[in-house]
């Protein structure tokens, strides 16, 4: 199991933002980490007394074998699944979101990093791009 990280989380900024409490981050994902179960992504920074609302996955195909069989999960340092289990996505890219029935809204009481992990390797791993969208507020 590797970890990565993207450039919102090692400079600590984490503050990229779309609009109001809209904070994004992208990661060119390599064939690498997409065919390596277990390999974790840390997308974006959430700080104590914050709350996150709401999550999208965007993926681009990360697995282009004929029956692909990647699956990513969206989660955080306590539970790597707490808001995306299972995703399909990365198979032929496209969007999903928060699929975990308790999954929002969840107060931040120490700092974290919202992360996606690699829960099932790719047949055919294939380089993408990742994108987390996350509404938190203060």
């Amino acid at each position: 199991m590797a970890t990565s990280k993207t450039d919102a989380v090692k400079h600590g900024s984490g503050r990229k933002e779309l609009g109001v409490n809209i904070r994004y981050a992208s990661f060119a994902i390599t064939a690498a980490i997409a065919g390596a179960a277990a390999d974790v992504i840390e997308m974006l920074n959430v700080w104590a007394g914050e709350v996150v609302t709401d999550v999208k996955l965007i993926s681009t195909d990360i697995d282009t074998n004929g029956t692909p069989t990647v699956v990513l999960d969206v989660g955080d340092g306590v539970d790597d699944n707490y808001y995306i289990d299972g995703s399909t996505v990365g198979q032929g890219g496209g969007v999903e979101y928060s699929n975990v029935v308790t999954a929002v809204p969840k107060a931040y009481t120490a700092n974290d990093t919202l992360d996606i992990t690699v829960q099932a390797a790719a047949a055919t791993a294939a380089a993408g791009t990742v994108t987390l969208v996350a509404t938190i507020t203060s």
